[in-house]
């Protein structure tokens, strides 16, 4: 997406540089992420990536659908979000970004994990976590 390196997530306090994420994806400036109250236009980003209008993120529990996400970045399938214990693994993300390998997203323990086989599986054409 070709962001700048910095002002995406910042790990230390939390907050988000919703512009620069927004402008990248030709959104509105305001309305993607919001780190004061946790929640997330999932709306705008699930159109943005060209995909359908649910199943990204999920204000109301924070679920996430990693494999439609893992697909519209062109990446595995597998290691980029975790809804099991909300574990990010921000290496392939910021990569997919072309940001640094580190320091990209910050959950609430700023864990930082890649999804294995046990905790993985298929329904379909779309994935599931156990």
């Amino acid at each position: 997406m070709n962001l700048p390196d910095k002002g995406i997530i910042s790990p230390a306090d939390n907050s988000v540089s919703s512009m620069r994420l927004t402008q990248a994806l030709n959104l509105p400036d305001k309305g993607i992420i919001s780190w004061t109250d946790n929640s997330v236009s999932s709306m705008r980003l699930t159109r943005a990536l060209n995909l359908p209008d649910k199943g990204i993120i999920s204000q109301a529990d924070n679920s996430v659908s990693s494999m439609r996400l893992t697909r519209a970045l062109n990446l595995p399938d597998k290691g980029i979000i975790s809804q099991a214990d909300n574990s990010v693994s921000s290496m392939r993300l910021t990569r997919a970004l072309n940001l640094p390998d580190k320091g990209i997203i910050s959950q609430a323990d700023n864990s930082v994990s890649i999804l294995t086989e046990k905790n993985y599986c298929i329904q379909g054409p779309l994935s599931c976590y156990t």
